[in-house]
């Protein structure tokens, strides 16, 4: 049926040739729309600046997508078709690294600041803040402000109730010395205890998923709400819920691979950590 109102469209478009031919530069402009980024990076005044992305996050191959040269003054700009898969982008000049996130048909502004004198480099690579400033939509910010949001929670939470491997450990000590909690607090080292921090980290993870689902637009962008999805998944894991459920839910038949989304490719890799060393009776549960 659908074919059927094609073949026919295309035959009441051939009888104008005008209009064939901007149906034609329409579909060609759709093809080639990139995302489109303007913004400065004083440090690297004068030199070129490579666009990468990740074909995959299990393989962490990459492939330069463009070689964007900044000027003088420390501004550059780009136009670069991508497939829409695709919504993280690396910009690497040397040994810095800044990462993005936008959509394939997206124009934005943004600003790669000169880093603080005090800030630790490495030799290898060192990462550099990506500021949006403006543009189409505010993917890359409400990313940040969510991965932001989602680290503190770990902060808060997680030396103190996923504590059936860390409780004792030097990390939740001085994550308790941090919280200013005397260390006669420290819960004992047994499954009865551990039951009860389990059981209470489930509940609170509960309740960041529902309070996060309300608050944010994750339906306005699936890899926004994709990221939220995995990230949850990951905490359920490392919350120790049901493995074959978070399974069904997250990774079953009903759901598509998504190689080119980080937060799926990590909570996928924390479902099959302990596959070789403890075996398959982990995840059936």
């Amino acid at each position: 049926m659908f074919h059927r109102s094609c073949l026919q469209w295309f035959k009441y478009m051939a009888k104008n040739k005008f209009s064939l031919l901007f149906l034609i530069l329409v579909l060609l402009t759709e093809i080639v729309q990139g995302i489109n980024v303007t913004g400065s990076f004083p440090l690297g005044v004068n030199q070129t600046m490579t666009v990468e992305i990740c074909n995959d996050f299990i393989s962490q191959n990459r492939s330069v997508i463009g070689r964007i040269p900044i000027d003088a003054s420390g501004h550059f700009t780009f136009d670069i078709p991508v497939s829409e898969e695709h919504h993280v982008y690396y910009f690497r000049l040397g040994r810095w690294e800044g990462v993005f996130y936008g959509n394939h048909n997206g124009s934005y502004e943004i600003e790669i600041p000169t880093l603080k004198n005090n800030e630790p480099i490495k030799f290898d690579k060192a990462e550099i803040p990506v500021i949006w400033l403006n543009g189409s939509d505010d993917l890359h910010r409400r990313v940040l402000n969510y991965y932001k949001d989602y680290n503190n929670f770990l902060e808060e939470h997680y030396f103190d109730f996923a504590a059936e491997k860390a409780s004792g450990k030097e990390e939740q000590r001085l994550h308790m010395q941090k919280k200013g909690k005397g260390l006669d607090m420290m819960p004992n080292n047994d499954s009865k205890n551990d039951s009860i921090q389990i059981a209470q980290f489930v509940q609170i993870v509960e309740t960041f998923d529902d309070s996060l689902r309300q608050a944010l637009p994750l339906k306005d962008s699936p890899f926004f709400g994709a990221l939220h999805a995995y990230s949850m998944a990951r905490l359920y894991l490392i919350a120790q819920a049901p493995r074959t459920a978070l399974w069904e839910k997250y990774f079953g038949s009903g759901s598509s691979p998504l190689y080119q989304h980080p937060a799926y490719v990590q909570a996928l890799e924390l479902y099959f950590n302990d596959f070789l060393s403890e075996g398959n009776k982990k995840f059936v549960q």
